[in-house]
């Protein structure tokens, strides 16, 4: 059983025990922490990678944060590392560096309106701050007190307005009119048939404009998202199931959204995917039909177009990727 520690006591050093007689203890400190999208980084690292395109740079945070902070704010960042997404991660440490470099480092409310005031209208980093505390508190970890997380929860925050851009259709930063979607996708097509386009590209842009997925979505896809079904018709039909992201406490790839495609569609995107796993053939190695569905189907490239070889562990080692 683990006992639970109080406010004032450091936060449960116990992580995970194995074993039903003569457990084992693990500690935090000891054990390779896992982000939301697979990613593996150690407690004590001083940066943390979070996905192919995120990294958390611990070391220039830990730089800002008075010593007394800096157990309970790693504890609190690996919390949002490993169960939010990596950009949340980030903005809520951009957001304590700039309370770290605003203040006298201390955490109370004289501070916290001294900062406030010099935000002027735009109080993003505050509104990081706020579910941050929470949470601190909450979790029990030190330094945080009850009268700071009182009063941001009695202020009233101001941010940027969220969706102007698309609101008022502001031509350079606005959604695309149905004559300038249009035009994308024919001029698309033409580069593509002209060679200008790589399949790679065409794919990923086709996917993009055809559903309105984020790009990081893609990055999230496998072989084994796009499938056919034949029905009890006889009728084939087309799918692909695209991971949804931005899904607070979900894991790697927990959920899915979904969407039919016109045969012509499934034809082009099954071409990539039939590229994909030739090359990862002719850089030496066998795939298992479950493998297959495994891979990644928009592949990292290296210099010169090249496929990167990947180093192979965590999924992969674990499904006997040889």
């Amino acid at each position: 059983m683990i006992d639970s520690a109080s406010p004032s006591d450091s936060p449960p050093q116990l992580i995970a025990m194995e074993g039903s007689a003569g457990q084992k203890v693990v500690l935090l400190h000891d054990i390779a922490l896992v982000s939301v999208l697979g990613r593996e980084f150690n407690f004590n690292d001083d940066k943390w990678n979070l996905s192919k395109d995120i990294s958390l740079n611990l070391a220039l945070i830990m730089t800002r944060t008075p010593e007394q902070y800096r157990e309970s704010v790693r504890r609190l960042l690996a919390h949002y590392a490993t169960t939010m997404s990596g950009g949340s991660a980030v903005r809520v440490s951009v957001a304590l560096h700039h309370f770290f470099s605003s203040t006298s480092g201390e955490i109370n409310t004289s501070q916290l309106i001294n900062f406030k005031s010099d935000l002027g209208d735009n109080q993003e980093s505050l509104q990081c701050l706020r579910p941050f505390f929470r949470r601190w508190l909450t979790f029990g970890y030190p330094g945080m007190a009850s009268d700071v997380v009182a009063m941001l929860d009695g202020w009233r925050l101001k941010g940027r307005e969220k969706g102007l851009a698309i609101k008022s259709l502001d031509p350079t930063e606005g959604p695309l009119s149905d004559f300038e979607y249009a035009s994308f996708n024919e001029n698309l097509i033409f580069s593509y048939e002209m060679g200008e386009t790589s399949l790679y590209d065409f794919c990923a842009c086709m996917i993009i404009s055809t559903t309105g997925r984020r790009p990081i979505q893609l990055t999230h896809l496998k072989c084994g998202d796009l499938i056919d079904l034949k029905g009890q018709d006889g009728i084939t039909n087309y799918f692909l199931h695209i991971p949804r992201a931005k899904q607070e406490g979900g894991g790697f790839r927990d959920e899915f959204k979904t969407y039919q495609l016109t045969l012509e569609m499934w034809q082009l995107l099954e071409s990539h995917k039939q590229k994909v796993l030739r090359d990862i053939v002719e850089i030496g190695y066998e795939l298992s039909e479950e493998q297959k569905n495994c891979s990644h189907y928009f592949l990292q490239f290296g210099i010169g177009g090249n496929v990167r070889k990947p180093t192979l562990s965590g999924h992969f080692l674990a499904k006997g990727f040889t």
